[in-house]
């Protein structure tokens, strides 16, 4: 799933670079909204990425070692 969320941004960029090479006659603001468009799918894609999650949450039976310790307990 996270190739397809970063190869539609890559894929976005492809198509303009050919766009603008092969003549597809793209205005200026055309391909500054395709370029704003990118920018903004990347700037989410990376949010996301780095961004943690508001409140993690284990499933239950799930064993987790304890920070400090040898002990080992479960998510119950």
């Amino acid at each position: 799933m996270a190739l397809l969320a970063i190869s539609w941004p890559v894929a976005a960029y492809v198509f303009l670079v050919l766009g603008i090479t092969f003549g597809l006659n793209l205005t200026v603001e055309q391909v500054a909204i395709i370029n704003a468009l990118v920018v903004a799918g990347l700037g989410l894609l990376v949010r996301q990425a780095v961004t943690p999650t508001a409140s993690p949450e284990l499933k239950a039976g799930t064993a987790v070692k304890v920070q400090g310790t040898d002990a080992i307990t479960t998510v119950g």
